[in-house]
Formats: structure tokens, C-alpha cells, sequence
């Protein structure tokens, strides 16, 4: 929370201005997480997860045609046609350099521009079919692995790309965590739900209506 505002003594007067105190915050935020800590205790006890259905995930999983790429991108929209003209010879740039053998990791940690990518090095690890904008993922599924691609312009703006592998699938026991997340993400709303309700079953509660 201090970091949310700037640090302790900001967050202090803004709180002050609420007209709250430090401990009263603190004391929220104590039962906030305890109450997190419940329901997430709820939701372990009570998930239903066997080998059979790890199986059939799995099984799942290496039916679809997947691909791991790196990419750069280069930003493009609200731009106009002389901006964008000279984006492009910016990223003809770095497409030589990437050619011509740079570290592609690098160079995407440096140039790119797609936030959710940028500290991994433009990394996009196995991805299907219709997850990604369509010429992207015509690249993505065509190019040879190993090697890039030439500029790719989407609605986003231009990409390069370097195809590092295609349908290479982990083993069972590398991917065993990921379907297990997976399953309890897609068991966790429901038993969260059943959860609460059945607090409000046992609880005594009772509203005031207030003038």
C-alpha cells in the first residue's frame, strides 16, 4: 500500500483525510488476508483432481498445434502515415540486425514495445491457433523454426518474429503443475461460491435498515 501511494508518509495523509488511522488500516487489511486465507483453504480441501482427468488435460493439450515465439513490436496506433513510415524503417533496422546475428532476446528487451513481453525478451511460449491476431499467427505457424520473419504489420503495429519452436510439447510431469493450476482455477469459483453460501447458512446475520 505504501508503495501504491507513493510511500508511508503519503499514504498516511491520504488516509488521514479519509479520515482513518494507521491502525484501523492495518487491522483491514489483517482481515482481508485472513478472510483470503479461509477461502483459499476452502478451495484445497475440497478440489477433486485424479490422474484420469491430468490425463485427459494433457492429452488435450498436445492435440493442438502450438508454437513459442520471440517477437518485437514496434507500436503503430494513432499514428499517422508519415509517422508510421518512419517506424517501419526504424524496425528494417532492427530486422538487419537481427539477420545478421544479434541476440534477438536482447534486442527485444531493449526495442520492443509490448509491455506484456518485454522483460522476458519478446518471449510468447506456447500459444494455439486463434489466440493470436491473424497475421501474427500466420508467421508464428509458417516460418521456419530458428528462423525470422520478415515485418509483420497487425492493428498493433510492426512486429518481427522469430519462430522458436513448433509443437514441442512438454512431458507429462514438466506440464503436470500447469494443468494442476489449470483444473483448480476452473473448480475455485464454484466451491468459493458454495463456500460463502454456506457461511451465510450457519451465520446469524441481520440488516438494519438504516433512516
Amino acid at each position: 500500500q505504501y508503495t501504491r501511494f507513493g510511500g508511508q508518509e503519503k499514504f498516511e495523509e491520504m488516509i488521514g483525510q479519509q479520515g482513518f488511522d494507521l491502525d484501523f488500516v492495518k487491522n483491514d487489511i489483517k482481515t482481508g488476508l485472513g478472510i483470503q486465507k479461509a477461502i483459499q483453504k476452502a478451495v484445497d480441501d475440497s478440489l477433486e483432481i485424479d490422474d484420469e482427468q491430468m490425463q485427459k488435460e494433457y492429452e488435450d493439450y498436445t492435440s493442438k498445434e502450438i508454437a513459442s515465439v520471440r517477437h518485437i513490436l514496434m507500436q503503430t496506433t494513432g499514428k499517422n502515415d508519415s509517422e508510421k513510415a518512419e517506424i517501419r524503417k526504424k524496425m528494417e533496422g532492427l530486422l538487419d540486425r537481427a539477420k545478421a546475428g544479434e541476440d534477438f532476446a536482447a534486442l527485444a528487451e531493449e526495442f520492443t514495445e509490448d509491455p506484456g513481453s518485454k522483460a522476458t525478451g519478446g518471449l510468447y511460449e506456447e500459444f494455439g491457433k486463434g489466440q493470436m491476431v491473424k497475421p501474427f499467427e500466420d508467421a508464428a505457424f509458417t516460418v521456419p523454426v530458428g528462423e525470422i520473419s520478415d515485418i509483420v504489420e497487425t492493428r498493433y503495429g510492426y512486429h518481427i518474429i522469430k519462430v522458436i519452436n513448433r509443437n514441442s510439447y512438454k512431458s507429462f510431469d514438466e506440464k503436470r503443475e500447469e494443468l494442476l493450476e489449470k483444473m483448480r482455477n476452473q473448480q475455485a469459483p464454484k466451491i468459493q461460491r458454495d463456500y460463502i453460501e454456506r457461511l451465510k447458512t450457519e451465520a446469524d446475520i441481520n440488516i438494519a435498515e438504516i433512516a
